[in-house]
């Protein structure tokens, strides 16, 4: 029978509470913990003194944490350098490394909670200990910031009844007992250079010194503690649930398909921003607008330049620019010449490009105001296709079109003007911002117009043929009410009746606007404002389900592929689930953090934590406003965008390919020669490095390159392969030894 003492990887133990229980003499140190979720035997820190010992550490730094679900730093690093000046830059577990810690199990299942050390002088000999004991969470989540619902926290063995991590009782307090030594805020406060850690309140000093273990950028107090954070799973290997194998082994076992929370390398990108008649002057992003044809995808947008680099020099191209979808380089071949911004961006079914904005001519071709079929070689206007716009609506000086979708035999368009012609004969229609043309040739319908009486934002025309759906500003439709959102017949461009109504997340009115509209399958998917992310049951629009932002906020676009639902916002904070309230109260079932981008399920519309892109907006913070899910699968991201994580240059978009969800073949002849086992190499698809899991009765017991095992024991093994995306194999069959 193997000892479960966690000091080798076949001795792993699940738990290093089950260590302490079974090895009262274990001290502080590294071991190996394995449970069926982390499925291979890892090395972890275990704290085997505090309260009886058997906590696994997770997380420890001083200023410059993320509380991302990927993690911080790499795991090594967490558990060799604990405390001390080493330990200072951050480091911490991913959201599915702990939660295979938890062993399938609910966070607020944790008897002792959530602990937290953090230093309470400056030279880290007094320390200070947390408690967060937990309402409602059923897995890990490093929302501290944004508030974790709690029943009570203790401080130093002292108990407060709290409702959640942040309380909201002030903008600057996770949790307001006091305002010095007993105050917790997490969030990355602009006084500590937007540093983000476990900083105390007001009257705590601390020092940018580097051996200090309270810090501050300078003299603004509130320091930043040093903290670990730490839980203690208290299981043992019975409950772990480990499930024995049968002799045919176990079934290959692949990643999500999901796209990957790092950008593809690409090179070139769009800058600056060049305001002409601008008709949003508050907004600076570069990119507004993104679609593919045929092996191009184009940009669009407010940008003066395209770029090769954050060094280079850049070239002048405004508003609209071509780059080839695989490899993200400038095509200089497509050199439209705009006189202001585009807005949307559409394929035709000819293969080529619609362009909609508030410029007034495309290459001065005449005809071309608000909208325009383009080559998509060269950029130069269609022949025998002409729909332009005239007489402003809404703000700006120019008529504009604001957003564009392509349906059937129709391009339908809304936007700031009551005049749209089109055709070889350029057939004149009065509308109220709303209307749709022929995609042969532009020609307007006369049948089919709308009135909104405040902008509109965007519009989704149905795949089935049966609705279109326009968001945006307005309170009417055809002068009746309809806040924020009209659904109309696709065929007459009449009001559907007996259809539900918007619900707005907060009191308004002047919020009351939606920016984005996604009429896909069963469900109605709505964002906006007040940082609300909304679905509705498509058949009557009865509410069903939403998520709120805080901290920055509105959802800007919707895009889906692969049963999920891309969305966007100007929101790099925090995410609320089952709430539809703004400001977000205690009516909510879990928070998570945010970084400008997201995905739900499109059947349940829970989010998919697995994906947190890795992406960083300029100054101005404008967030993303478009998505668009390429013909390689890959999500395209424009907005303001600079920079990565680990800061490789963005010029306003980037694009995160799908993640490697096929697994490698299995291990073939596999073979034991006395005491080893042997099998043959094999090679990934996706020209991966593949390592080998050996696997003794019902769990994994090593991980190596090579493809010989010496066997410790008697015992039934597998063998299957891994590669770096961490999809496995089918197993071998068993080989008894």
């Amino acid at each position: 029978m193997t000892v479960r003492n966690g000091l080798s990887a076949v001795e792993a133990a699940p738990s290093c509470y089950a260590i302490k229980q079974s090895f009262p003499a274990s001290g502080d140190g590294m071991y190996w913990l394995v449970t069926p979720q982390l499925i291979a035997p890892s090395q972890f820190y275990c704290d085997m003194t505090t309260d009886g010992g058997g906590w696994v550490l997770i997380g420890r730094g001083r200023q410059g944490w993320r509380f991302n679900g990927a993690g911080q730093g790499s795991p090594a690093t967490l558990r060799t350098a604990i405390s001390g000046p080493s330990a200072f830059a951050p480091a911490s577990l991913s959201t599915s490394t702990i939660n295979g810690l938890l062993g399938g199990g609910r966070t607020d299942a944790l008897n002792d909670g959530i602990r937290v050390r953090r230093a309470a002088n400056d030279t880290g000999t007094a320390w200070q200990e947390l408690r967060y004991h937990l309402r409602s969470e059923h897995s890990w989540s490093w929302g501290f910031g944004g508030g974790i619902l709690l029943n009570s926290i203790d401080i130093n063995g002292i108990n407060y009844p709290l409702p959640n991590s942040n309380a909201f009782a002030a903008s600057t307090s996770d949790v307001a007992i006091d305002d010095a030594t007993m105050r917790v805020f997490t969030w990355p406060w602009f006084g500590h250079n937007s540093q983000a850690g476990f900083s105390y309140g007001s009257t705590v000093a601390g020092s940018a010194a580097g051996g200090s273990y309270l810090w501050a950028a300078a003299d603004e107090n509130y320091a930043v503690a040093f903290a670990q954070v730490w839980i203690r799973p208290q299981f043992g290997d019975a409950e772990a649930g480990f499930t024995p194998i049968g002799n045919g082994g176990l079934p290959s076992d692949s990643q999500p398909a999901i796209v990957s929370n790092t950008p593809s390398t690409m090179n070139w990108g769009v800058t600056g921003v060049l305001k002409v008649a601008d008709p949003d002057p508050a907004n600076d992003s570069p990119v507004l607008a993104l679609a593919q044809v045929g092996n191009t995808v184009f940009v669009g947008g407010k940008f003066e330049h395209v770029q090769n680099g954050s060094a280079a020099t850049p070239i002048a191209q405004n508003f609209l620019a071509a780059f080839d979808v695989t490899t993200g380089n400038w095509l200089s071949g497509f050199r439209p010449v705009l006189d202001g911004l585009v807005y949307d961006l559409e394929a035709a079914p000819n293969g080529q490009l619609l362009v909609a904005g508030n410029f007034t001519s495309v290459n001065g071709a005449s005809n071309t105001a608000g909208l325009a079929m383009l080559d998509r070689t060269t950029g130069v206007p269609a022949a025998g296709w002409q729909a332009p716009v005239s007489n402003k609506r809404f703000a700006g000086s120019r008529p504009w079109v604001r957003a564009i979708d392509v349906q059937g035999n129709y391009v339908y368009a809304v936007g700031s003007f009551n005049t749209i012609k089109g055709g070889t004969s350029l057939a004149s229609v009065a509308t109220g911002g709303v209307a749709r043309v022929s995609t042969t040739d532009g020609t307007p319908d006369p049948s089919w117009t709308g009135v909104v009486n405040a902008i509109p934002t965007d519009i989704d025309a149905s795949a089935d043929g049966e609705r279109v759906s326009i968001v945006g500003r307005f309170t009417t439709y055809n002068a009746a009410s309809s806040t924020a959102v009209a659904v109309v017949d696709q065929a007459t461009g009449a009001p559907i009746p007996g259809l539900g109504a918007y619900v707005p997340s907060d009191t308004g009115p002047t919020t009351h606007f939606m920016l984005a509209v996604l009429d896909q399958g069963s469900t109605f998917t709505l964002g906006g404002s007040q940082h609300s992310l909304q679905r509705y049951r498509r058949s009557d629009l009865q509410f069903e389900r939403a998520h709120v932002t805080r901290y920055g906020g509105d959802f800007q676009a919707l895009a889906a592929s692969n049963g999920l639902i891309y969305t966007s916002c100007h929101c790099g904070n925090w995410t609320y689930t089952d709430t539809n309230t703004y400001p977000v109260d205690h009516d909510y079932s879990r928070v998570i953090p945010v970084s400008w981008a997201l995905a739900v399920d499109a059947a349940t519309f829970d989010v998919v934590e697995a994906f947190e892109p890795q992406i960083s907006m300029s100054t101005q913070y404008e967030g993303p406003w478009d998505l668009l899910v390429d013909t390689n699968s890959c999500l395209w991201i424009g907005g303001d965008l600079i920079s990565t994580w680990t800061n490789q240059w963005l010029g306003g978009f980037a694009r995160h390919c799908q993640r490697d969800a096929t697994a490698p073949p299995t291990p073939a002849a596999i073979k034991h020669v006395r005491s080893k086992i042997v099998w043959r190499a094999v090679t990934d698809p996706a020209g991966s490095p593949v390592t080998y899991e050996i696997l003794r009765d019902d769990r994994v017991i090593a991980v190596q390159a090579e493809k010989t095992y010496l066997a410790p024991s008697p015992g039934r093994y597998f063998v299957r392969s891994i590669d770096a995306a961490g999809n496995r194999s089918a197993t071998t069959p068993v080989v008894v030894i």
